[in-house]
């Protein structure tokens, strides 16, 4: 009964979609070109970058090899730089694709899901300086959210990696390298897809909104980076601050969508991965609440 009724709120709500956006039609493919823009100039370089040497990488063993030069566990580490360095959602990517080849167990990638999210570094600090007029903040904020989630790194227990004694690297460098991107192709499509459906949705809901705290709210709810922009309707920088720490900690539900579709057809727990921002999103706060004191 509740599934059936959980269908049939879902045509509801696809049917409203499609009739506003038809009564709409102009409004709304402005607002996709606009989005579509966005993404193609400032979140498709570094995704695709990212996402095709770091599959590279898991491919030529980097990890094992770590391990067995320095004999170190190197793993858990591993995860968190690459996904700083990369930017979600690339921490689930990066995880689903290490379960897949067998580089970590169920356990760990259940708990590497806990830390590995983070706004891509270049990203947050450009568009944050936009935003907000006192220099130091942006990099308050990102230094706010790697100590959390280096707290929630050292937090969970951690299991030991048993890894094979032979490493077999792949035998053809281009094979490799065709794969690397069809796979990042494939989730930026996924990534992309996801972001414009609630971009459009959160425009729909927001756009006769006079509220300004109540239309950056919404917006942030819906979709992260269109939140982070609406700031800019807001005067304070310590307002504008705290809703920006809470879009990335916490994550849109674009982002919460998308991490949902990555682990599919996996046994990854998708509550992993919102138990650990809703305890990023209380360290991030008291942390960054502790650097404006100081």
């Amino acid at each position: 009964m509740k599934k059936n009724m959980k269908n049939i709120l879902i045509i509801v709500i696809l049917c409203l979609f499609l009739g506003i956006s038809f009564i709409n039609s102009e409004t709304m493919i402005k607002e996709f070109i606009d989005y579509s823009l966005l993404f193609l100039q400032k979140l498709f370089p570094p995704s695709f970058l990212f996402f095709t040497i770091s599959s590279l990488l898991i491919d030529y063993h980097l990890v094992e090899i770590i391990q067995k030069k320095f004999h170190i566990q190197s793993t858990y580490f591993y995860i968190f730089i690459m996904s700083l360095i990369s930017g979600f959602p690339s921490g689930s990517i990066l995880i689903k694709d290490m379960l897949e080849k067998r580089q970590i167990n169920l356990e760990e990638a259940n708990q590497m899901m806990k830390y590995a999210h983070f706004p891509n570094p270049i990203f947050t600090i450009h568009m944050t300086s936009s935003l907000i007029h006192n220099k130091t903040i942006p990099i308050t904020l990102l230094l706010s959210i790697i100590i959390s989630n280096l707290i929630i790194l050292f937090i969970i227990p951690k299991n030991k990696t048993n890894t094979n004694n032979d490493i077999i690297f792949p035998k053809d460098f281009s094979l490799s390298l065709k794969n690397a991107i069809t796979h990042s192709i494939n989730s930026i499509i996924i990534i992309y897809g996801i972001s414009i459906i609630f971009s459009l949705i959160s425009y729909l809901i927001t756009s006769h909104i006079h509220n300004k705290n109540l239309y950056v709210l919404l917006s942030g709810l819906f979709d992260l980076t269109k939140g982070i922009s609406t700031t800019a309707l807001l005067n304070n920088d310590i307002t504008k601050s705290f809703y920006i720490l809470l879009f990335i900690t916490m994550g849109s539900l674009s982002i919460h969508m998308q991490t949902k579709s990555i682990l599919q057809d996996t046994s990854i727990k998708y509550s992993n991965f919102l138990k650990g921002r809703i305890v990023g999103s209380i360290l991030s706060f008291l942390i960054f609440s502790l650097f404006l004191i100081l």
